[in-house]
């Protein structure tokens, strides 16, 4: 993580080719706000307006206000598909079909189904 204030971002902003309209640009004590640059989480923001999860890379969080949320930086990038684990058991989630079973031990060999 890394912590920049509203003037350092101004000054990145700049320095990357931008060009800031001043009439527009926070003063005062709003230059010295501390942002927050975080590694996103890896299941992606929640928008709670929405219910959408976007995934980037990185999320930016007001040091002073992270209850407030935090705002994705950068493309937006694929969510990895929830992987479930199978039980060894017909109770299983995937509804397995019995493939053999042991007439010795009576031990049951399920064949699981994939997600679709």
């Amino acid at each position: 993580m890394i912590t920049l204030t509203v003037a350092e971002i101004m000054d990145l902003a700049v320095f990357a080719g931008l060009t800031l309209n001043s009439r527009f640009n926070p003063t005062g004590d709003d230059l010295e706000t501390e942002i927050d640059i975080q590694a996103a989480h890896p299941d992606g923001a929640l928008d709670e307006d929405t219910g959408k999860r976007t995934k980037t890379r990185f999320v930016a969080v007001m040091t002073d206000y992270p209850e407030e949320g935090c705002m994705p930086l950068g493309p937006e990038l694929p969510i990895a598909p929830v992987t479930r684990e199978h039980e060894a058991s017909a109770a299983c989630w995937c509804g397995p079909e019995i493939d053999y079973v042991d007439p010795d031990t009576g031990a049951t060999v399920y064949v699981h189904k994939q997600a679709q």
